[in-house]
């Protein structure tokens, strides 16, 4: 099966969201829902992604695999601080809980409110609508460090 893989990004104007995709490549892959490059592996069960000094993060596939159904998303509150590598937030399910750790010490700019009132967007659209949350790093060297991460890990 052919699919289009591309960029969807969201924009967010006055309380409206709307959509922008841009067509990267046409591939035979069986997996629309996969990680894009530009998104980088965190901790196992995480993604994030990088752009215009911002991280996004959001939960992969390995992490969806070790729950089974989303119940409820505990996030910290836009402003909040967080601690690199330390619990932020966590996905609530039947299974137990799936611990978010920040990839950076920063603030929390945007939580996705969606995820909140609708849970199951993680698993239905983990690289899209299902980001869970962004944070600007206090220090710009944290976003070098991650991206220097990301380059060790491709070679």
């Amino acid at each position: 099966m052919a699919c289009l893989v591309g960029r969807l990004k969201l924009v967010n104007f006055k309380g409206r969201t709307s959509a922008q995709f841009s067509l990267d490549k046409t591939t035979n892959s069986s997996d629309s829902n996969a990680m894009e490059t530009d998104q980088i592996p965190f901790m196992g069960t995480m993604w994030l992604q990088i752009e215009d000094g911002m991280i996004t993060l959001g939960i992969n596939e390995d992490g969806l695999d070790e729950i089974e159904e989303i119940v409820a998303v505990d996030l910290p509150k836009e402003g909040d601080i967080v601690d690199a590598d330390e619990i932020c937030g966590e996905l609530d399910s039947r299974d137990g809980p799936l611990n978010i750790y920040s990839p950076v010490t920063g603030s929390i700019v945007e939580v996705n409110e969606a995820v909140v009132d609708t849970p199951e967007l993680v698993r239905e659209d983990p690289y899209g609508e299902g980001w869970i949350l962004r944070i600007e790093p206090d220090d710009e060297d944290d976003l070098q460090r991650l991206q220097a991460d990301q380059n060790t890990d491709d070679e």
